[in-house]
């Protein structure tokens, strides 16, 4: 007796692709898959654009992440130009901007609190840009990098453009 087959799932990839389109630069979830060949010879069809949904080539970006079961995050990165526009007019809370990226930790809620801690310290007056870096809590230090990299594109906001 073998044992029963899982059945198949489709992905409705015109639908994730928009998803990427709509947040570009943030990781979105592409679907579990049963297997991880399947997964990762997808993510590779993203990247190339060999799907339709993901043309031009090398406009999507794609990883594939183990939990459960192998599962495709797919981000749209657009061309350079576009690329370089987005970062300018990103005007949105920090906090907002680094949702994601605190998801993807392995502990959110020390990345929140750490960087609720960096962003309060560069209120203060303090440069963290310049601070003596150490490696030795890598959760702190992406957290630090966040609150920096998101007051740098809210700076971009304010400035004027004349």
């Amino acid at each position: 007796m073998s044992a029963a087959k899982k059945p198949l799932v489709y992905h409705n990839h015109q639908a994730i692709a928009e998803r990427a389109r709509a947040c570009p630069g943030d990781w979105v979830w592409g679907g579990n898959y049963q297997t991880l060949s399947g997964a990762s010879m997808t993510a590779r069809k993203v990247a190339r654009g060999e799907r339709p949904a993901y043309k031009p080539a090398g406009a999507y970006q794609a990883v594939v992440r183990r939990g459960p079961g192998p599962a495709l995050w797919v981000r749209f990165v657009g061309d350079a130009e576009s690329a370089a526009r987005f970062d300018v007019i990103d005007c949105r809370p920090v906090g907002q901007v680094a949702r994601s990226r605190r998801f993807q930790s392995e502990q959110p809620a020390k990345f929140q609190v750490c960087m609720a801690r960096a962003l309060a310290a560069i209120r203060g007056g303090a440069d963290l840009a310049m601070a003596a870096w150490v490696a030795d809590d890598p959760i702190k230090t992406a957290a630090e990098i966040e609150a920096l990299a998101g007051l740098r594109r809210r700076s971009a906001c304010s400035k004027d453009t004349k």
